[in-house]
């Protein structure tokens, strides 16, 4: 079988899956407001609505705070469930709510095809290496339950992920298309969530570290590369600056800052407490810390990246005021980094295969049975 289908029957089955298995509905509150900002722009074209979602609303214009990103990316879906609608005869806001609910399925089967292609590309593991990390970050980690709601963080994985992909290319000829690319992909992370910003210094090392090992150590050649990626992050920045200046007056307000948790609750509670952590909730991401020695090894720079994207997440929300992520199926602010803790495991299946092979896989399917409850009942239902 040739790359291309390999690749396109990866995508196809996890799509499937995860269009099975979604709810065809917005359930959560950040959902419904990303929701009715997509209905905002394409009905009334304004970024502001009149419903309320949460009781903590006052009556008037309502702004979303989580951002113009998501909302954007939504329009062409909102605008297939007006079609489906009209062919159908379906109920108009059932139908856009339904398409719009089914974006994350399609974003997260792209992720699924990323990691695979990042194991198979850039780790240089074989084919099978590459299934089960691709089946362990979609079907045994969080990321199949946060397929099926509209909520921004399977949007920013698969972006930042691209990212990294481009960035990390070994090809010197496609360097700078490649570092482009890298840029537009890291921009529309940033467009979707700002938190994503702070994974920009560890981009900055990498850039630094393949410089560093080059022949020529050329400034000017370091500087250029640094600038490509770079205008398409700043021209989003400067948009989403214009939107704060829109909303509130203020191009630096975004709504939604609010850092005054305290942090050793949130570092523990993210880690270790058995409502939200990170291991309990992705048992395979204990073998990606294993792995990582040996990943840091063989590919410095890259593991080096890894580790910032990783750690830098870690700290920023720890420090947050809702570290839990809300009412939500384990540590929804870490999904992001959950890719970087998987593909380590690679490089111990690829050094260590009989000895680990079993317990990895034991562990793959202990984490497909911790997904099932949260693909199979509905949370709000429990929450609510």
């Amino acid at each position: 079988m040739t790359n291309s289908k390999i690749h396109l029957t990866l995508f196809l089955f996890f799509f499937s899956v995860y269009a099975l298995t979604g709810q065809g509905s917005i359930q959560s509150a950040d959902g419904k407001i990303m929701f009715l900002l997509t209905e905002a722009m394409v009905e009334n074209h304004s970024v502001s609505f009149s419903e309320m979602v949460t009781l903590d609303d006052t009556p008037g214009p309502q702004y979303s705070k989580y951002g113009l990103g998501m909302s954007v990316l939504a329009i062409p879906f909102y605008l297939s469930g007006k079609a489906l609608s009209f062919l159908l005869g379906i109920e108009a806001s059932m139908a856009t709510q339904f398409a719009v609910s089914m974006i994350n399925a399609l974003l997260t089967a792209f992720s699924c095809l990323m990691v695979f292609r990042f194991a198979t590309d850039r780790f240089e593991c074989n084919s099978r290496i590459g299934l089960v990390l691709a089946l362990g970050f979609g079907l045994s980690t969080i990321a199949w339950y946060y397929s099926e709601d509209f909520m921004s963080e399977p949007a920013v994985t698969l972006f930042l992920l691209l990212a990294v992909y481009c960035v990390t290319s070994k090809d010197p000829t496609a360097r700078k298309r490649d570092l482009i690319w890298a840029g537009t992909f890291l921009a529309l992370a940033v467009f979707c969530r700002l938190a994503v910003l702070v994974v920009i210094p560890g981009f900055i090392l990498y850039q630094w570290m393949v410089w560093n090992e080059s022949d020529d150590k050329n400034v000017k050649e370091l500087t250029r590369d640094l600038i490509r990626p770079a205008v398409p992050v700043i021209t989003v920045i400067i948009i989403i600056m214009l939107y704060n200046y829109v909303r509130f007056a203020d191009p630096l307000a975004t709504g939604y800052e609010n850092f005054n948790g305290r942090f050793l609750v949130g570092f523990f509670g993210i880690l270790f407490s058995p409502g939200k952590s990170l291991f309990l909730f992705n048992p395979l991401t204990l073998f990606g810390c294993l792995g990582f020695m040996l990943f840091l090894r063989q590919q410095r720079k890259t593991a080096l990246l890894f580790g910032w994207l990783i750690v830098s997440h870690l700290l920023l929300f720890s420090s947050w005021w809702s570290w839990q992520g809300g009412m939500s199926w384990g540590p929804r602010l870490m999904l992001v980094v959950i890719p970087y803790l998987i593909l380590p495991v690679g490089f111990l299946l690829r050094e260590y295969k009989q000895a680990v092979k079993i317990p990895i896989l034991v562990f793959l399917v202990v984490g497909i049975l911790i997904q099932l409850p949260s693909v199979t009942v509905n949370i709000a239902r429990y929450y609510y």
